[in-house]
């Protein structure tokens, strides 16, 4: 389970411990398929094991990711220079060995195809086996291939410093490469050097010794810019604080990061020391790691470590039990495995059967044939095609090699044999002298290839190769019993706008860890990318079914489900006083009305029963595992779902045709007479068998209809799911609403205070100035110029606000329409794989419905068969009592033969063209569904584009009335004061205009 650590497993999980000798570096010359002559260089590995680096006498620098290795060869198999000149620059040591064997050549890519080939020429043999003996294992490890986050991030951080210019420093274009290949985005790279206080500058340099790991992080730190990170630090409980306590870590980790499903017993909960340490591990501030505080820093790395790892190290090793029969596993098998690419032109490869091997593939098809040549070698290639034809033994020597390098499981070979004797004993040659004793020429001790023996494990099968040919005659084996490994994953996928996949993810659902994690991306060949990652948020528990709910609750809290039981009893037990009272007080006309009602059943109760019965046989369809109905067909395996409410009535009324009975029309007396053997069948006509067909009953032909559709589970399910998403988006939209009227409010107030401060000042002036006035015996005059002065201040008060009031309704009509339209538009998107989903039922329910006919029509042209024949035998019976000349009696039986025969034919045609008419007339009624469902798409998107437009226009209407409402008020407001007391009523009626229905 995610999150428990297995005590004991497979001893193959072990990190990488790289060799001195890599690490030191040995002289190799370099050299590919295009150098003139070899480049002498130094080849070294990292501690780590992430890249191999060379420096060549230049001192010019380039590497190699490791992962990235696909295989390593040296030997027979190591690739050799062909030109005389660049073999004579790459010999080195001893001339009595052969250049093949000092030899490394490294096979690299990002698919099985356009691989790419660099080659590394040493002095000794021993040196070019170590080499690639040691970078095949450090590129097939499984913690390095599924390392955390913060280890891509320490990889790329080695690869940066690794490969240094002729000046022994680390050039910026290397870094803005690495991290950059558009050039908006190299920008953002420079900023985020320049952010972490590291030249930044294109054609700056950078110390390697002063360019550390942090530093490396900080430039992560400030090109990423996590957000997401901020939001789940202040969720956790930080807010305003710059760090989370101990206490809010511990929880984060006891409660979000654990698995729920894990015993307390067995897997205790983190204690405070115990996070103490994580604390201790990741938070680089003594002082606040002392105080049980980590910051967002500390917080993101662990997140990004293997403290936090996705999937535990443990499901990453071998836990399977391989040691039951080989006949109850899943194979990784290829087909075609020597193309490239289509099977009619494709060129073929032996190569392929490398990297397929290589990819743990264990079954590969060899399509043999004939060789054309002198020599008669076999071939493999695709017969009857344009494919390109490759060696068989070339192919054999290929397998040889690769076999066991990625695994050392049995390898099955396909043989799909078009050889002649001859040629078939050449290739029985090869495959024994090449394989040798890896080849598996007699059964096992003890596992004889018979049908109630079983066959040897993959355990007992290691380094082996199978060999699977037909032959004309075969036992077959029966398996009686089929183990499933955990097979249940989950991929995940990145890409960018323009579609370009970023990245993806396959993963074990079993292996997944809950909690907040980072899944680190890997390529089309599923090789680890360095930085892609994304970061989610994953929740588990146990699946339990509906029937077993009760049970489950009762066990995760057996005393509140204890206490709902016995509420519900005492509810049950005033239920029934009622009960008892009312049934004391009834008499026996009750009585006797509810022994009729009993022996009824309502025609409502009738229709729902029928509906329901429907609507389970509907929902299979979707859910690809098709119940058989009551009067279904069950002929080759095939089942039926969908059918008409009319269906099966009709199945019921025709079911003796299918179970073999006589005909419609015939009497009791008849049937009788026909089992008793005292009259014939011939007596009844075989015209009625078309009458009694099933395909005779039109609502066969039936489609599912709109209204069935819609009542589907599927549909009804993504209904609810997006109904949910729309009230979201919703809530959403109000609460931006309700934020931009409190900013409208707030601005008001201020406005209205520098109003009311401005009157009060300008009062005070003009109460200074009449005092003065009043002392000279100006006041008469002085005092109307200082009223209209005073009155011209507050009617351009008035105006202003009014003018807000427009501003402020013009900002509240343009965010509700942008908000009306981002509506339309979620509704829109979320329409569209809902009628996709309708057009795939409807689909899966004329497939359904096509299928079951053919089969219905097969099962009662087999009835027919039977019926005549026996019609026929019979015939032939009464003939023969009635002629007793032989060569009349042969002369009779030739003409009734041909009689039969061509009441056969005739009976045949007339049920193919009941059922051409039936497949014919079920297409056009599915059309017609499907153009009602078309009809109703185009017109909802009209219905909803109408909607769009009315809400706006009355939204806009609405705005403008409040507008011009609200200026008359404010101009005819006879104090600032009034207008202060005023707000709370704007506030209530914009809320009110603002509840518009949505869409």
């Amino acid at each position: 389970m995610a999150g428990a650590k297995s005590g004991v497993h497979v001893s193959q999980l072990k990190p990488i411990v790289v060799s001195d000798n890599l690490i030191k570096g040995n002289k190799f010359i370099k050299w590919d398929d295009d150098s003139i002559i070899g480049t002498p260089v130094t080849l070294k590995v990292d501690p780590k094991g992430y890249i191999m680096f060379w420096k060549d006498q230049n001192k010019e620098m380039d590497c190699l990711e490791i992962s990235m290795i696909k295989d390593t060869r040296t030997g027979k198999y190591a690739r050799s220079p062909k030109e005389g000149k660049l073999r004579d620059s790459c010999t080195m040591g001893a001339r009595d060995v052969a250049l093949e064997d000092k030899t490394v050549s490294i096979c690299y890519g990002t698919d099985h195809i356009s691989v790419q080939w660099i080659n590394f020429t040493c002095n000794s043999k021993e040196c070019a086996m170590e080499w690639a003996e040691c970078v095949l294992e450090y590129s097939r490890s499984p913690l390095s291939n599924n390392a955390n986050a913060l280890t891509y991030l320490e990889k790329t951080h080695v690869k940066i410093s690794s490969v240094l210019n002729a000046e022994g420093k680390i050039s910026v274009k290397n870094v803005l490469k690495t991290f950059a290949q558009q050039r908006e985005d190299r920008k953002r790279v420079e900023k985020a050097l320049e952010a972490a206080g590291l030249p930044h500058g294109k054609n700056d340099c950078i110390n390697p010794n002063k360019f550390t790991f942090n530093d490396m992080y900080n430039v992560y730190r400030h090109l990423t810019i996590r957000s997401d990170i901020d939001q789940i630090f202040d969720k956790i409980g930080a807010k305003k604080r710059p760090y989370l306590t101990l206490e809010q870590f511990m929880e984060l980790i006891n409660k979000t990061q654990r698995d729920p499903r894990l015993n307390e017993v067995l897997y205790p909960y983190m204690s405070q020391s115990q996070v103490q340490e994580i604390i201790d591990k990741f938070e680089f501030n003594r002082s606040m790691a002392q105080k049980g505080h980590i910051s967002r820093d500390g917080f993101l790395r662990y997140l990004m470590s293997d403290e936090n790892n996705l999937i535990p190290d443990e499901r990453l090793d071998l836990s399977m039990d391989m040691n039951r029969p080989l006949s109850h596993y899943f194979i990784n098998s290829s087909h075609n495995t020597y193309l490239t690419e289509n099977q009619l032109t494709g060129k073929s490869s032996v190569e392929m059967y490398r990297q397929v091997l290589l990819s743990g593939c264990r079954c590969i098809e060899l399509d043999c044939w004939d060789g054309k040549g002198a020599d008669e070698e076999p071939m493999i290639t695709h017969g009857y095609t344009m494919c390109t034809e490759i060696s068989f033994k070339e192919v054999i020597e290929a397998i040889a090699e690769s076999a066991f390098k990625t695994s050392e499981y049995p390898v099955i070979l396909s043989f799909e044999n078009h050889c002649t004797l001859k040629q078939q004993a050449k290739m029985a040659a090869y495959c024994r002298s090449i394989f040798g004793d890896m080849l598996v020429t007699e059964p096992l001790e003890g596992y004889p290839l018979k049908p109630d023996s079983s066959l040897p494990s993959p355990e007992m099968l290691k380094r082996k190769i199978l060999v699977k040919n037909k032959k004309k005659h075969k036992v077959s084996v029966v398996l009686f019993k089929v183990v499933l490994p955990h097979l249940a994953l989950i991929r995940v996928s990145a890409y960018e706008e323009t579609g370009r996949m970023i990245g993806h993810r396959i993963l074990p659902i079993e292996g997944l860890r809950p909690g907040y994690r980072h899944i680190p991306l890997r390529n089309a060949l599923n090789q680890p990318l360095n930085l892609p990652t994304l970061f989610v948020h994953l929740s588990v528990k146990d699946y339990v079914p509906d029937a077993f709910e009760d049970f489950a609750a009762a066990l995760a809290n057996p005393i509140a489900y204890q206490s709902m039981l016995e509420k519900h009893s005492k509810q049950l037990e005033v239920l029934m006083e009622d009960f008892d009272v009312e049934s004391n007080n009834a008499q026996a006309g009750v009585q006797d009305d509810n022994v009729e009602t009993s022996t009824s059943i309502p025609p409502s109760n009738f229709t729902k029963k029928r509906t329901d019965s429907l609507m389970s046989k509907t929902d299979s369809v979707v859910s690809a595992s098709s119940t058989e109905g009551k009067n279904g067909l069950n002929r080759k395996g095939s089942k039926h779902a969908v059918l008409s409410q009319q269906e099966s009535t009709g199945s019921a009324l025709s079911q003796s045709s299918s179970t073999g009975s006589t005909p419609a029309g015939a009497t009791h007396q008849d049937v009788t007479k026909i089992l008793s053997g005292t009259e014939s069948s011939a007596q009844l006509s075989t015209a009625s068998f078309l009458g009694t067909t099933k395909l005779a009953n039109p609502e066969m032909s039936a489609a599912i209809s709109l209204e069935e559709l819609k009542q589907q589970r599927p549909f009804l399910k993504y209904r609810l799911k997006m109904k949910k998403e729309i009230e979201k988006l919703q809530k959403k939209h109000q609460k931006a609403k309700q934020n931009m009227q409190d900013v409208h409010r707030t601005i008001e107030q201020k406005l209205l205070v520098s109003h009311f401060k401005a009157v009060r000042s300008m009062e005070k002036k003009h109460r200074k100035i009449l005092k003065k006035a009043g002392r000279n015996g100006s006041l008469e005059n002085l005092q109307p110029s200082l009223d209209q002065q005073l009155n011209q201040l507050k009617d351009a008060q008035k105006r202003e606000r009014a003018e807000m009031k427009r501003i402020h309704s013009e900002d509240l009509i343009e965010l509700s329409q942008s908000h009306f339209q981002l509506e339309l538009d979620s509704v829109r998107a979320l329409d569209k794989p809902m009628y996709d989903l309708m057009d795939q039922i409807l689909q899966t329910s004329l497939d359904d419905r096509l299928e079951m006919l053919r089969d219905i029509h097969e099962d009662e042209v087999d009835l027919l068969k039977k019926r005549l024949a026996q019609q026929n035998r019979e015939e032939i019976k009464a003939l023969q009592k009635k002629h007793k000349d032989k060569q009349e009696l042969s002369r009779v039986k030739r003409e009734n033969q041909h009689k039969h025969i061509t009441m056969a034919v005739a009976e045949r045609e007339k049920l193919k063209g009941l059922l051409e008419k039936r497949v014919t007339e079920v297409k056009e009624n599915h059309e017609a569904v499907k153009k009602t469902l078309a009809e109703e798409r185009q017109k909802r998107n009209e219905d909803l584009q109408q909607d769009y437009e009315d809400k706006c226009l009355k939204i806009e209407q609405e705005y403008r009335e409040w507008y011009r409402w609200k200026s008359m008020e404010i101009l005819s407001t006879l104090s600032i004061a009034d207008s202060v007391d005023d707000l709370t009523s704007d506030d209530e009626s914009t809320t009110q205009l603002l509840s518009v229905k949505p869409l």
